[in-house]
């Protein structure tokens, strides 16, 4: 903490400083504090109005990508390729078109990184990615060329998220 002032003969006798006191040391304090934005702009080359803090700019389409590590190369996925996600206890199994990944990883951390408009759970151990589904029986998803089953807990959402009741 800051003491203001220098001289104990400045207080009173119940120890409080006096109003000049503070109004001196205020003073000298003051133009070093007015003069910190200036300083901080002029060391970051930007204008003093101009914020020090300013949000980073990404591309939307890159933040959903995933990388997957295939022995020691990392590879990236757009979500734009996958179709299906399936849990396998610790495992996810990725399907693009062109190819199956397996991964360590859990569904619900792979279903943050997917974008939410377009993936969606159906089941304890299914994502799949909404505009790949061709045709919906009673408790069946068709995707690609695979059945799907829509879990009870599921069933709900994933029939107001596609408009159908």
């Amino acid at each position: 903490m800051l003491t203001l002032v220098t001289k104990t003969s400045q207080k009173h006798q119940h120890g409080r400083i006096s109003n000049s006191s503070v109004r001196q040391a205020g003073s000298s304090i003051n133009p070093v504090v007015r003069r910190l934005p200036h300083a901080y702009a002029m060391m970051n080359n930007t204008s003093v109005n101009e914020s020090a803090m300013q949000p980073v700019r990404t591309n939307e389409a890159l933040s959903h990508d995933i990388y997957v590590r295939i022995n020691s190369v990392f590879k990236k996925i757009r979500p734009k390729d996958i179709y299906l996600i399936e849990g396998l206890c610790d495992y996810v199994n990725i399907y693009t078109r062109d190819e199956r990944y397996t991964i360590y990883s859990t569904m619900h951390a792979i279903l943050k990184k997917l974008p939410k408009t377009d993936f969606m759970r159906v089941h304890r151990s299914f994502i799949v990615r909404l505009d790949c589904i061709s045709c919906i029986e009673k408790d069946m998803l068709s995707v690609e060329i695979r059945l799907i089953p829509v879990g009870k807990t599921y069933k709900t959402k994933v029939m107001s998220k596609l408009n159908l009741r």
